[in-house]
């Protein structure tokens, strides 16, 4: 039985038309990153030379991109709030207090390159475990200039100081 020219030519653009759908599918991707998001679009590192992320751009709008040679990052610019359940701090007379931080930050636009850079992680900066780390760490500082009497009656310079801490960390990686 022979086919017909006609009905080869419609085979023929039909499977050059799944191939085209399945490449799409699995080696170009579009995402969208709102007015109120910032994109970080990295390319990831040739396996043959070991490099890491060599081209790193701020992104915003539609991006298309290849999925096996670069990664978008999306991180929002709204003003984000956290707060933790119980951070374990030491008193500069040795002891134990615990506290229930809750920390308020925006991501500034500009810096968000050297932000992506700093972290290497594709998580939300208040989902990651990052961000904890600094609010312990400005906290831990902070105690350190304070006994636990002088934390309990000046609650306000200790949060203050302990703030001022955090926001120059902050301030670093944007």
């Amino acid at each position: 039985m022979e086919l017909k020219k006609s009905t080869k030519i419609v085979i023929t653009i039909l499977i050059i038309a799944a191939i085209l759908a399945l490449f799409y599918t699995f080696f170009v991707q579009v995402r969208r990153v709102s007015a109120v998001e910032i994109g970080v679009k990295a390319s990831l590192g040739s396996p043959v030379d070991n490099t890491a992320d060599f081209t790193i751009d701020a992104v915003k709008g539609y991006v298309v991109f290849m999925p096996l040679s670069s990664d978008v990052v999306i991180y929002p610019t709204s003003i984000q709030v956290v707060s933790y359940d119980s951070i374990r701090i030491l008193s500069n007379d040795a002891f134990y207090l615990h506290i229930r931080p809750s920390v308020s930050f925006q991501l500034d636009e500009s810096k968000v390159v050297q932000f992506y850079k700093a972290t290497r992680s594709s998580q939300r900066l208040s989902e990651g475990s990052y961000l904890k780390e600094l609010v312990t760490s400005s906290y831990i500082t902070a105690s350190s200039t304070f006994t636990a009497d002088s934390i309990a009656n000046n609650e306000n310079k200790f949060e203050e100081l302990a703030n001022k801490i955090l926001s120059e960390k902050l301030n670093d990686i944007g």
